[in-house]
């Protein structure tokens, strides 16, 4: 009696620690924590494959750490057995594989449920906006040609691309202002000089894109750009094509496929605004972020930055051959299609027979020159004339002045930082800590002040010697 009773008691205590552990999974996938509930998922499952909730906990977490192509089997059964959230799940999936009819079925699906929320519904009509524009996305597909990829980090992606001096030059936007990175946006200037176009904070929360012109050798107060280009969201890393009329730039507009999306806009001398962006469609836009795409119309090459198959901290940089007739893809194999718009493999994209070498070896000589006329500072002198290394100024006594000048400003810096620092020490000491910093915060205004005054007249000083004849 006493072997069963202790047998019974080892079965309950067997079922107790096995349901805590099942309920040990779904706090950890309340919490977002889908790396450590999927073993646990993955070990009942095996017990009980048509639970309908374990498929679509198990798929959720497939999806969440990565393991895309195994998520699809157990969302399916949970969206048989009407989990509402697994047909989302599965619409994104769907999305992301470029499978857009069988998203807009199963978003239609979700919609349909009569349970939703606010927020439930207000997703899914986002899902099912972005399934129905890859649907028209996919009837034209941009015919281009790829000729190079490479992987690099985000944060350095604008040193990958060759631009000639003739289409202009992109810089960082902490490079180019000389500030910290406060936003991941660039500048940038055209070819000839006296024009800026960039991303830059709106508001605490969003980036518009801002323009600048050159007006007695400064640049004027930045303007936002154009209500047509900046929504509610975020616009950033534009580019103008040398017409001085075409603007790309990235958006992450709900009506985007991915995250950011690359839009065009044209410039209407008509009423002296821009006309309302279109997305550009495919192959240059994805299910991932596409933040930027520049065009070297001179020598007849593209870049295209995206994040698409890239690990989390880089980007891809794709340089293919530019027309500014576009042609559409004019293959029927829907498997090809998906791969060309997906960019897959950049070499399905070479058309038979043709040799691209020669477009290779351009970009190589870009990249020679490019480093020879590197962007080193912004200095302006006037409005037809940015120097930007020590090559550029005309006359020798600039280029010693400057040198002067550079010396100056890291001490400047210097000095901000240090003062900064005080102030912030200074509100946390007690009365006499603050007397005892006081001193060294009013030397340091004082310091900063006179170099600023020093560094305004050797400005003035260089651009008149610049400016003489």
């Amino acid at each position: 009696m006493r072997k069963i009773l202790t047998l019974i008691a080892g079965l309950s205590l067997g079922a107790v620690l096995s349901a805590q552990s099942l309920d040990a999974g779904k706090q950890m996938y309340l919490k977002g924590e889908y790396a450590n509930a999927k073993p646990i998922f993955e070990k009942y499952i095996k017990q009980r494959p048509n639970d309908a909730s374990l498929n679509h906990w198990l798929g959720v977490c497939y999806y969440e750490t990565g393991e895309k192509d195994r998520a699809e089997k157990f969302l399916r059964v949970g969206a048989k057995r009407n989990i509402q959230e697994s047909y989302r799940y599965l619409a994104q999936l769907l999305i992301e594989e470029y499978r857009f009819d069988d998203a807009v079925d199963a978003m239609d699906t979700y919609l349909a449920f009569r349970k939703l929320t606010d927020e439930q519904k207000a997703i899914g009509e986002i899902l099912l906006q972005k399934a129905e524009m890859g649907q028209r996305h996919m009837e034209g597909i941009d015919d281009i040609v790829v000729v190079d990829s490479i992987s690099v980090d985000k944060s350095q992606f604008l040193n990958a691309l060759k631009l000639s001096r003739e289409a202009g030059t992109l810089t960082s936007y902490a490079s180019f202002f000389n500030v910290p990175q406060n936003n991941e946006s660039a500048v940038y200037m055209n070819e000839m000089k006296n024009k800026i176009f960039f991303g830059d904070m709106a508001d605490s929360t969003k980036l518009d894109i801002f323009s600048s012109s050159v007006s007695d050798g400064v640049f004027k107060e930045k303007q936002p750009i154009s209500a047509q280009i900046n929504s509610a969201w975020n616009e950033t890393f534009p580019f103008m094509l040398s017409d001085g009329m075409t603007l790309y730039f990235a958006s992450d507009r709900p009506e985007s496929l991915g995250g950011y999306d690359i839009y065009m806009s044209s410039y209407n001398l008509g009423n002296e605004d821009f006309l309302k962006p279109d997305n550009i469609g495919f192959p240059y836009n994805s299910p991932a972020n596409d933040y930027l795409l520049a065009v070297d119309e001179l020598n007849g090459i593209g870049w295209l930055v995206s994040d698409r198959f890239q690990p989390e901290g880089m980007v891809g940089v794709y340089a293919f051959v530019y027309n500014d007739r576009r042609k559409a893809l004019d293959i029927e194999d829907a498997k090809t299609r998906v791969n060309r718009a997906m960019l897959r493999s950049y070499k399905d994209t070479w058309k038979d027979g043709e040799d691209y070498q020669s477009v290779l070896l351009k970009i190589d000589e870009l990249g020679k020159n490019a480093g020879k006329v590197k962007n080193e500072f912004v200095f302006i002198v006037n409005d037809n004339q940015i120097v930007n290394n020590m090559d550029e100024f005309k006359k020798p006594q600039s280029k010693d002045l400057f040198k002067q000048l550079q010396t100056m400003y890291k001490a400047l810096d210097k000095n901000k930082a240090e003062l900064e620092d005080l102030r912030y020490q200074y509100f946390s000491k007690s009365e006499s800590g603050r007397k005892t910093l006081q001193p060294r915060i009013l030397g340091l205004e004082n310091d900063i002040l006179k170099t600023e005054k020093q560094i305004e007249d050797i400005e003035t000083k260089i651009r008149n010697i610049e400016n003489q004849k």
